[in-house]
C-alpha cells in the first residue's frame, strides 16, 4: 500500500532516508544540527515499517514525556484505518498488517530487557544513560541483544554532546573499516535548507559561539560546553589520601535525586558516596560515615525542601553534633558556591578519581544559562542530575569556611 504525506524531504533528510534503505550496512549514526527535520524523519521510517508484514519496531526516547509526544504525533498522522489496536498509556501501535510499534523511555531500560526486534530507533542517543540502576548498561547489556536475533536497521540518531559518551563511539565506529555494518552521517544547519543564511546568522549571533558549534554545526567539542572549563583534567588520581576532611551533603528523599555524600581534603581530593535505600537506611549511612571518620573538620548538610527534616534524624546518630551545619541553597549561594568550584577547576586545586564517570558526565553537563530577565541560572542541561556537582560544591564551601575561620583565629592569636 502507498500513503501519499504532504511532505518534503530536505537534501539533507533525503541522504540520510536513502542510506537507510542501503543493505550494506545496519547501525547507523546520524548526527543533525538542531532544527533539522531529524524526528520528521524517523517518523517517516516508522510508519514505512508499520506497513512492512509482521515487524518488531522499537523508538527509544530520551525520556516518557517525550515519547509520550511522539506517539501522540504518529496517532495524529497514521490513517486510522491503518491502525488495528493502540494504546496510549503502554505507548503502543499495531498496524493492521502485524507490525508492532513500542516507544520507550531510555530512563527505564528495564522495560527493554529480553525484548527482540527488527527495527530499533535511539532518538537523542547522547543523551541516555547508559549505566542503570543494576549496574548494568543499557547498550552493552540490554539494547544490543535486542537486535542479535531478527534486528534489521539500528539508528542512533542525535546532535553532538561531546565525545564522552556511546553516541561518540558509534560515530567513530561508522568512520572505520573496522566496523563493516557501520556507517556515520552528519549534517549541519547549512546543509538541511530549512533556513535562510540570514536566518542562520541571526541564532549565531543570539547564542554562545560554543553552543552554535555543537548545536548547529555538530562539532564534537570535549569539555568546553561545561561552565566547569578543563574539568577533565582534574581526574587525575587513582585513590583518595586520608587526612583532614570536609563532607559536604546534598540530601534527597525518595525522589528521583540522589543523596550524595562528597568529602573533600586538604589536597583537593574529592571522593563520592551515593547514598540509597529507605529514609532510615540513609539516616544511618549517613551518620555512618560521619561517625567513622576520625580526621573530620566539618559537614554542611542542605536543608532545603526535605533537607531540614532529614538532618534531625541524622543529627540523632551522629556522636560529635558540633561538626553538623545547616547550609541553605538559595539562587545567589548557588551561584557563589558553583563559581568558587569552578575556580579550583580551572586552577587545576581539586583532584578526582580517574574511574568516577558518574561525577564526569554531571560535570560536562552542568551549564549556566541567562534567562529572559537577564538572571543567571546554574543547572544540568536537559533537566539532568547535578546532585553530585552540588555537594562537590558545598563540600568545598565547607572546607573554605573552615579555612576562614582557622586562618581567622589564628590571626586574632597573633594580634593578642
Amino acid at each position: 500500500m502507498q500513503i501519499q504525506f504532504d511532505l518534503k524531504l530536505s537534501k539533507s533528510q533525503q541522504e540520510v532516508y536513502d542510506l537507510i534503505h542501503d543493505d550494506r550496512y545496519k547501525f547507523y549514526t546520524v548526527v543533525f544540527s538542531r532544527q533539522a527535520g531529524k524526528s520528521t524523519l524517523m517518523e517517516v521510517l516508522v510508519i514505512e515499517w508499520l506497513l512492512e508484514k509482521f515487524k518488531s519496531i522499537a523508538y527509544v526516547c530520551r525520556n516518557y514525556i517525550l515519547a509520550k509526544k511522539l506517539y501522540r504525533e504518529l496517532i495524529r498522522i497514521i490513517p486510522s484505518k491503518l491502525i488495528k489496536t493502540q494504546n496510549g498509556s503502554d505507548l503502543f501501535i499495531e498496524s493492521i498488517y502485524g507490525s508492532t510499534l513500542n516507544l520507550f523511555s531510555a530512563e527505564s531500560g528495564a522495560s527493554l530487557r529480553g525484548q527482540s526486534f527488527h527495527y530499533l530507533i535511539l532518538d537523542e542517543f547522547a543523551f541516555h544513560k547508559m549505566e542503570q540502576p543494576d549496574g548494568t548498561h543499557l547498550w552493552n547489556d540490554i539494547l544490543s541483544p535486542t537486535m542479535k536475533a531478527k534486528g534489521k536497521k539500528c539508528i542512533f540518531v542525535s546532535t553532538p554532546l561531546g565525545k564522552n559518551n556511546m553516541l561518540y563511539e558509534m560515530y567513530q565506529r561508522g568512520l572505520s573499516d573496522e566496523y563493516p555494518k557501520y556507517v556515520s552521517i552528519l549534517k549541519t544547519i547549512y546543509d538541511d535548507g530549512f533556513i535562510t543564511l540570514e536566518e542562520i546568522e541571526d541564532i549565531k549571533k543570539s547564542i554562545p559561539e560554543l553552543s552554535f558549534r555543537q548545536e548547529y554545526m555538530c562539532e564534537w567539542l570535549d569539555d568546553a560546553l561545561s561552565f566547569f572549563n578543563g574539568f577533565s583534567e582534574c581526574f587525575d588520581i587513582t585513590k583518595y589520601n586520608n587526612g583532614n576532611c570536609y563532607l559536604g551533603v546534598d540530601l534527597s528523599g525518595d525522589g528521583q535525586d540522589s543523596t550524595i555524600l562528597t568529602k573533600i581534603n586538604n589536597d583537593g581530593e574529592v571522593e563520592q558516596f551515593e547514598i540509597r535505600g529507605t529514609l532510615d537506611m540513609k539516616y544511618r549511612q549517613i551518620a555512618d560515615i560521619i561517625n567513622n571518620e576520625p580526621n573530620l573538620q566539618i559537614c554542611y548538610l542542605e536543608n532545603n525542601g526535605i533537607g531540614k527534616p532529614m538532618i534531625l534524624e541524622i543529627s540523632k546518630l551522629v556522636k560529635n553534633k558540633s561538626k553538623l551545619k545547616e547550609w541553605t541553597t538559595t539562587n545567589s549561594s548557588k551561584e557563589e558556591i558553583v563559581s568558587d568550584l569552578a575556580v579550583e577547576i580551572a586552577n587545576k586545586n581539586i583532584h578526582f578519581k580517574k574511574d568516577d564517570t558518574k561525577l564526569f558526565n554531571e560535570l560536562s553537563n552542568f551549564v549556566v544559562s541567562v534567562s529572559k530577565s537577564k538572571k543567571l541560572t546554574f543547572a544540568a542541561r536537559g533537566g539532568g542530575h547535578d546532585d553530585r556537582v552540588l555537594s562537590l560544591a558545598i563540600a568545598l564551601r565547607a572546607k573554605k569556611d573552615c579555612y576562614k575561620k582557622y586562618t581567622h583565629s589564628f590571626l586574632e592569636v597573633i594580634r593578642l
